[in-house]
């Protein structure tokens, strides 16, 4: 075959492949959209019709331990003195604002949570480093 023949051939066998990516990309997309609408649907008919179904918007159920400390409990309290101990109680508000008002909870956090905790309360890198040092360390005498 020469080589003028062989040019389109190979532009044609390209053209092809990118179509079927094209369409194969397209079609998960379509999927994925299908699954969300159904998902959609589902929490709408589960939940009641309250004002913010009219308008609609979905509302999640309430996961209980995102739910709003009140004026910071006792896992506050702990995380509190966690932070005094290591002269970071300046974060506390970040802290409670994010959600992060459960001592265990942080202890159980791997370093990629842990990482999000620190960028979250803004923490500059020398205190996120004695913060984590300090979970390690905590982790590791238990």
């Amino acid at each position: 075959m020469k080589s003028e023949q062989l040019i389109p051939l190979i532009y044609k066998s390209v053209m092809v492949v990118l179509t079927a990516l094209l369409l194969a990309v397209c079609m998960r997309w379509y999927q994925k959209g299908r699954e969300v609408r159904k998902l959609k649907i589902g929490i709408k008919q589960q939940s009641s019709s309250s004002a913010a179904d009219m308008d609609g918007d979905i509302e999640l159920p309430a996961v209980p331990s995102m739910q709003p400390s009140g004026g910071g409990g006792p896992g506050l309290a702990e995380v509190a003195s966690h932070l005094k101990e290591l002269k970071l109680q300046k974060y506390l508000a970040e802290f409670e604002r994010h959600g992060y008002d459960d001592w265990n909870e942080i202890l159980q956090m791997g370093e990629a949570k842990l990482e999000q905790l620190v960028t979250r309360t803004r923490m500059p890198a020398n205190h996120a480093d004695r913060f984590k040092d300090y979970i390690f360390q905590s982790l590791a005498e238990n």
